[in-house]
């Protein structure tokens, strides 16, 4: 069974409140289906680098806010896999 995975960090640039900050949200793809959810972050909208999905600049709030997502990939991935043994498991005793 081959599966495949992304994730990618983006700003809801239609809900910036009056400090001009938007929610950090996170997708998930796995197999073209979509899940996405709120990381309860917020950034100023003109300090996050779309392109590269990430907080802009040497500031320490966008270290800070860098720093806080950098594991977030490696978790989804965890568990992704937990997930594809688990069904593999459960297909193989049927």
């Amino acid at each position: 069974m081959l599966s495949s995975m992304k994730g990618l960090f983006f700003i809801k640039k239609t809900e910036i409140n009056k400090e001009n900050k938007a929610r950090i949200l996170t997708r998930v793809t796995i197999d073209g289906l979509n899940a996405q959810f709120n990381t309860k972050y917020k950034v100023v909208s003109t300090k996050w680098d779309t392109a590269n999905t990430k907080g802009k600049g040497r500031l320490n709030q966008a270290q800070e806010t860098n720093g806080l997502f950098e594991n977030i990939p490696d978790i989804l991935i965890k568990y992704y896999w937990e997930i594809l043994n688990t069904e593999n498991l459960l297909l193989q005793r049927k």
